[in-house]
């Protein structure tokens, strides 16, 4: 570990945090402090508002998760396999692909969304579930934008 570099543990109403200060520049003036609380119940087994909210925000980013991987499946019934989909989910998880495809300028596979209109099938989109109100908290407003512009235009 770097000298310059501290961590310590505090505890805090029952609940761990971890504090971690990075002095940041080259002559140590600022300074980055990162403070976390895993998801982890209290001792006692009551949860805040905030840590309510973080546990069930966690089970939404999972059922996510498990609805991308079940695309997966579903697909191939069709005769599609989404590699770089696959990837993706591997490298950052079902939400960080999801955010990194609906970004404004991302180029898509061309004929996606015609295909899967033609075919009656937009539940084998990623952007279908974006689009979802159950799944809204975990996406901006502007990627359900573009996920419901995706949807109902043409490649």
């Amino acid at each position: 570990m770097h000298p310059s570099s501290r961590v310590c543990g505090e505890r805090v109403r029952a609940m761990h945090y971890l504090r971690i200060e990075i002095w940041g520049t080259r002559d140590d003036s600022q300074k980055i402090i990162f403070a976390f609380q895993p998801k982890l119940a209290s001792s006692d087994g009551i949860y805040s508002r905030g840590e309510s909210n973080m546990a069930r925000s966690s089970e939404l980013e999972d059922e996510f998760g498990r609805d991308m991987e079940l695309v997966l499946k579903r697909e191939k019934e069709v005769g599609l396999i989404s590699v770089r989909f696959m990837q993706m989910i591997e490298r950052w998880g079902a939400i960080g692909a999801a955010r990194r495809l609906l970004e404004a300028d991302r180029e898509l596979p061309p004929n996606t969304f015609t295909y899967l209109r033609s075919i009656d099938r937009l539940d084998l989109a990623m952007e279908y579930y974006v689009v979802m109100p159950k799944y809204g908290s975990l996406f901006s407003e502007a990627e359900r934008q573009i996920a419901a512009f995706r949807l109902r235009a043409e490649d």
